[in-house]
């Protein structure tokens, strides 16, 4: 209807300007692996472009941690490997949205986080599956996405470090959530920057500046279905660490190649061997105390360190829509013992 309609040159003008000075036609950078910008995939767990999009954010900032909606990551799509332009970029991020610095203490951090968790028990829950509804960076911890359990956000660490809940830390959102929207509780927070930076050109420059790049996922946010006993083990880097876990009653079986531990700073030890006795309703797992002693990094002689032993199991509760299985976690004091750590066994 518009064919016979000349175009204005001044107006072509603007508009070939701005795709030019937003490079949306130029390649900004090669992704060496497929960037997940999937509903399915950023509405329930964490994902390599989401960890990319938040590292912008926080590196552009300055912030300690760094958080956008999952609703704000649009296309539906999976973009690379290969080349990445600027139009992919405003694709996935289209909504005029800058970047705003907030501060929060380390109780309103939680709060933040907890307000996107949607339960499995909820009616969205039911319809959709459970949901962590963001992706964030500089930041871990559990989400447990139930009804009736003490909190649905908890083992929080941000830069590597357990959370102080009197402390306060600078944390870098979107303009939309800044101002309340998709339920965060941010509109009343105070500010530390408000910028007219968009986050779709944070990311584009992130990208641009490095050329390549090849985000992963990191364990960043840990759904948790189920807790398992505590338990305590020495890591001094000889031989084999073992522990033995009395597993929930709704544990049908545990896919054992998923049995993993993780370090406070998140660096992932798969076990060696797991065992799941359904009779004896117990779970072993074997982890390489040198590998261990490595995840670990330098931590001192009779150092108490907070490892997680993560597990993925069939359940006879709980029906998940996104996921194809349920979660366990035990929280393991590793005891750090310098004799022999990085010796050869038996020396």
């Amino acid at each position: 209807m518009t064919d016979g309609i000349p175009k204005d040159p001044e107006a072509s003008a603007t508009i070939a300007d701005y795709r030019g000075e937003a490079k949306l036609d130029t390649v900004i950078a090669e992704s060496a692996v497929p960037l997940d910008a999937r509903f399915a995939t950023n509405y329930h767990r964490e994902s390599n472009y989401g960890n990319l999009i938040t590292d912008a954010m926080r590196e552009r900032t300055g912030a300690d941690v760094a958080i956008t909606n999952a609703g704000g990551i649009r296309s539906n799509a999976v973009y690379g490997p290969g080349p990445i332009t600027g139009g992919d970029v405003f694709n996935t991020l289209p909504f005029a949205n800058t970047l705003v610095t907030v501060e929060l203490t380390g109780e309103e951090l939680v709060e933040t986080l907890a307000s996107q968790v949607i339960t499995l028990e909820s009616d969205t829950g039911r319809a959709f599956g459970e949901e962590i509804s963001q992706q964030v960076s500089g930041v871990r911890f559990e989400w447990v996405p139930h009804e009736g359990v003490d909190e649905r956000v908890r083992d929080v660490r941000v830069g590597g470090e357990p959370l102080d809940p009197e402390a306060t830390y600078e944390v870098a959102v979107n303009s939309f959530i800044a101002a309340g929207g998709s339920g965060y509780p941010l509109a009343d927070k105070p500010r530390v920057a408000e910028t007219d930076v968009l986050l779709a050109t944070a990311v584009v420059e992130y990208l641009d500046a490095r050329g390549t790049v090849a985000p992963t996922v990191e364990g960043r946010m840990q759904r948790v279905d189920r807790d398992l006993p505590d338990a305590s083990v020495t890591v001094d880097g000889n031989g084999k660490v073992v522990a033995r876990f009395d597993t929930p009653a709704d544990a049908e079986s545990v896919a054992t190649d998923t049995v993993a531990v993780r370090s406070p700073d998140g660096e992932r030890v798969a076990a060696e061997h797991a065992v799941f006795d359904a009779d004896e309703g117990t779970l072993v797992a074997r982890v390489d105390d040198a590998a261990l002693a490595d995840a670990v990094g330098d931590a001192a002689d009779g150092d108490e360190l907070p490892v997680d032993l993560y597990a993925e199991y069939d359940s006879t509760e709980f029906d998940h829509v996104y996921f194809e299985r349920s979660r366990l976690n035990a929280d393991v004091t590793a005891t750090v013992r310098d004799r022999g750590r990085g010796a050869p066994a038996g020396r």
